[in-house]
């Protein structure tokens, strides 16, 4: 529901405005190529979150030459991220559909007091049962301790009527699949699958969600 990819793109060019840096295309297709290699090897159990916070300007910075701190960027991105809660196409129409035939539930590997107040500046807050945040679970998808903590936290949770909703394949779809239940593979940018991972259904925006869901 909420549009990273848009949320993203305006704190990086706030955060290298603010440190005098022009953020070029080579620079911005760097930084989002290790941050998302970092997030997969977390996803992965190959290093703790930390590392990714610790790494990814720090890394981007060296490989540029950018005399700058890699720890206040990363503050200053996190603080312009929380403030990003720009949504997908017709969010709240889908949720003011979903929401009337089932229980809506939030997961996410993102930070805490990030996605908290996301969610909320979004108006997205009312129509989630419960957000579940990995660093407040103690695990993180596609762990199936993550799934296994909300299934045990959502009221008369039945598998078979459960449905895993998500746009990352490692993340989202392969966590469903390992905690046996149905997933939705929400392809936005139409991309190829070259995972092993095969979702039961795949969407390429919201409204069609709604359709598939009979909503």
């Amino acid at each position: 529901m909420l549009d990273f990819d848009a949320s993203e793109a305006n704190g990086l060019t706030h955060c290298f405005a603010e440190i005098g840096v022009p953020l070029t295309e080579e620079i911005r297709n760097f930084y989002i190529a290790r941050n998302h290699a970092l997030w997969g090897a977390f996803e992965k159990g190959e290093i703790p979150r930390d590392e990714i916070f610790a790494h990814r300007f720090h890394d981007t910075f060296l490989h540029f030459g950018i005399d700058a701190d890699g720890d206040a960027m990363e503050v200053a991105y996190r603080k312009a991220l929380s403030t990003g809660a720009d949504l997908m196409p017709y969010a709240i129409e889908a949720m003011d559909r979903l929401v009337t035939k089932y229980d809506l539930y939030a997961a996410t590997n993102g930070v805490g007091s990030t996605q908290v107040r996301r969610v909320q500046d979004s108006g997205l807050k009312p129509y989630f049962k419960d957000v579940f945040i990995s660093e407040e679970v103690g695990a993180q998808k596609p762990e199936l301790a993550f799934f296994n903590h909300c299934f045990s936290h959502i009221p008369n949770f039945v598998k078979e009527d459960a449905l895993m909703i998500g746009d990352s394949l490692p993340s989202d779809i392969q966590g469903g699949i390992l905690a046996g239940i149905d997933t939705c593979w929400f392809n936005f940018h139409k991309e190829e699958n070259k995972t092993p991972y095969q979702p039961t259904y795949e969407v390429c925006g919201l409204l069609e969600l709604c359709e598939l869901l009979d909503v």
